[in-house]
Formats: C-alpha cells, structure tokens, sequence
C-alpha cells in the first residue's frame, strides 16, 4: 500500500502527460504544485525502503530527458555522480526542446518552463535571420545564456538561408507563415528523433509574433512528426526576459530576423506582394 501511495504521488505527474492528459494541461497547473512535490521527493529519498526499491530498477525512469528506458547500471551511476535526489527528480520530469529564435526571448522561457518542471534542452535553427553575421552575433548571445543558465543547447548544422527564400519567395508580404512552417517542423522532427516528450518555441513571448498562427503550425508540426507541440502564451514575461538579458549582458536585435524585416525596420515602410512584384 504504502509503495502504490509513493508511486501515485510521485510518478503520477510524469507518467500523466501520455497516459491521462496532456502536456498543455500540464503546463497550466501551478508551480507551488510542482515545489511541493519536490519537498515529498526530499523527505522520500531520506528514507532507506526508498532507496532500496529506487535503485533495484523496478522503476524504468527517463533520466536524460528521453524516454530510453535506463538499465539499473545507468542509474547507480547516476545516483554516485548527481545523489539520489537529482536523480529520482530528473526521472519524473518531462522533456521538453525549446526552439530559440534568439537569447533574450528564451531568458523567461526557460524559466518559466524550469519553474514548470520541464526539462529544457534548447534548439538553434533559424535560417530567416539575415544577414550571416547577424546570424552569428545572435547565436553567440544563445550560447552566451545557455552557459550562463547551464542550459544544454543543440545547434542545428548548416545555414539553410537559401531553403528560408525559397519558402518566401513570390509572397514576402506575407511571409511570416512560411517562416514559422520552415523553423517549427525541423524543430518537430527533431524532438522526435531525438525522443523528448514535447517541443515548443521561444517566438510564443514576443508581442510582436501572431500566437494563433503558431499554435496552429506548431501543432500541425508535431502531428507530422509524431510529437506534441506546447502551446503556452508567454508573453507576460516579456518585460522581464528584456529586463534579463539586460542583467546577463546580450546582444538585443533591434530587427525581426530577415531581411525583409530589416528594411521595414530602417526604411518605416511595410512590404506587400504587389511591392514585390513591381520591383
């Protein structure tokens, strides 16, 4: 009875957002829950029948925020090297890659999503950032945060620049749904290749940004590529993720990412398809 009650308390949670709910659903629960159940973890883990069942293997956790079941050997070492409790609160938390399109958006977001109980690997690929060098100057400020934050970060290989103009060409005036389609579904596939439990997207924080457009291609996303897709509206902390890159020192783009958003940005002018076609 007593192993059943652990189980139910503990593991619930995790095992919940494929099993019972979503993750979406799980997003909106409050943090205080999520600490609370941190304090049962701690007081749990002191107690030596814990310990015994815990490090026997009967539970088939997910440490390294996959879902590859870990054999007992895999946890011992865990256990010698982090200490039972970051180890057991790794197994119950679920993992989530975060598409960054830039450092001071993905500031908040991480820890909204920390304070969440997600565990957060960040995503790099955005091939509508122009030019090159703003590309880099960019990225420079997403590694710079994810040291600082001790934030693991995939960097997706290349610059597929041309595969972004290409997508866009013919209607640049209304380009933003094929920029969101070409950066959402590369994150998607990679979420799961790479087994995390759901994907989502640093742009959900910017006011500037159409969530509902987002919601529906990220959603579409994950069902082609067999993932689910967080929706969660950030944009409460935007004041505070530009207050948190002021702290941290990075780079603040004053520019959407393209070019096209550049020249709107510097020349106060908003491109159409017939401008384009014109010229």
């Amino acid at each position: 009875m007593f192993l059943f009650a652990f189980h139910f308390l503990i593991l619930l949670p995790k095992f919940s957002m494929t099993a019972f709910t979503s993750i979406s659903f799980r997003s909106q629960l409050p943090s205080c829950i999520y600490r609370f159940r941190e304090f049962v973890c701690s007081v749990a883990c002191t107690c030596p029948f814990v310990k015994l069942v815990f490090l026997s293997g009967i539970w088939f956790t997910q440490i390294y925020g996959n879902t590859q079941a870990l054999p007992q050997s895999a946890i011992m070492r865990e256990t010698r090297s982090n200490g039972l409790k970051a180890c057991f609160w790794k197994a119950i938390m679920a993992s989530i890659l975060l598409h960054c399109c830039c450092g001071p958006c993905a500031t908040y977001t991480v820890k909204w999503l920390r304070e969440h109980n997600f565990g957060v690997t960040a995503f790099w690929y955005n091939p509508n950032i122009h030019p090159f060098m703003e590309h880099q100057k960019r990225l420079e400020s997403m590694q710079m945060l994810a040291k600082e934050m001790n934030l693991p970060l995939i960097i997706a290989e290349g610059y597929e620049m041309v595969d972004y103009f290409r997508a866009v060409v013919g209607h640049e005036g209304n380009r933003c749904p094929d920029c969101y389609r070409l950066r959402l579904s590369k994150t998607a596939q990679v979420a799961h290749q790479m087994s995390f439990d759901a994907f989502t997207t640093t742009l959900l924080i910017s006011p500037y940004q159409n969530q509902g457009l987002i919601r529906e291609v990220g959603e579409k996303a994950g069902k082609e590529a067999g993932t689910e897709f967080l929706f969660q509206d950030f944009r409460e902390g935007f004041r505070e993720s530009q207050q948190m890159s002021r702290d941290l020192g990075l780079y603040r783009q004053k520019y959407c990412g393209c070019v096209y958003s550049e020249w709107e940005r510097y020349a106060k002018r908003k491109i159409t398809n017939a401008q384009m076609v014109e010229s």
